[in-house]
């Protein structure tokens, strides 16, 4: 459950995640303090939850979630500006983490793609919009 809770500084966002176990009533935060979320997504299984961070990288987001362990997004390449799709692939066992999680680019420079979608069905297609 996205929700906002006031940082403290101006000009800074107010959005975070938050977690209900809705049989005991207990409500967690899981958005570190500091940190804005965005673009919440739970994956297919219900196990993992998923977050677009703003952070040194800059903002990205539109997850979407191909299986269990593998999700798309969009973000703004540090390399050449341009806005592009990447594939996330978490391992298939050990702990999850951002240094275990293998990031790739997915579509080429020149192409500003971002709102990727995914085909549970056809797990090698995604589809993007894109700007001129």
């Amino acid at each position: 459950m996205p929700t906002h809770e006031n940082p403290g500084e101006p000009r800074t966002s107010w959005a975070a995640v938050y977690a209900t176990k809705l049989t005991i009533g207990v409500t967690q935060r899981l958005t570190l303090h500091g940190i804005a979320d965005f673009s919440l997504i739970v994956s297919p299984s219900y196990v993992y939850i998923v977050v677009a961070s703003y952070r040194e990288r800059g903002w990205g987001g539109w997850l979407s979630w191909v299986d269990e362990s593998t999700l798309y997004f969009h973000r703004r390449s540090v390399e050449d500006n341009w806005i592009s799709a990447y594939k996330a692939t978490l391992p298939n066992h050990g702990p999850i983490s951002i240094e275990s999680v293998i990031v790739e680019r997915d579509t080429p420079p020149g192409l500003h793609a971002f709102t990727p979608a995914t085909s549970p069905g056809n797990k090698k297609f995604i589809a993007v919009a894109t700007r001129r």
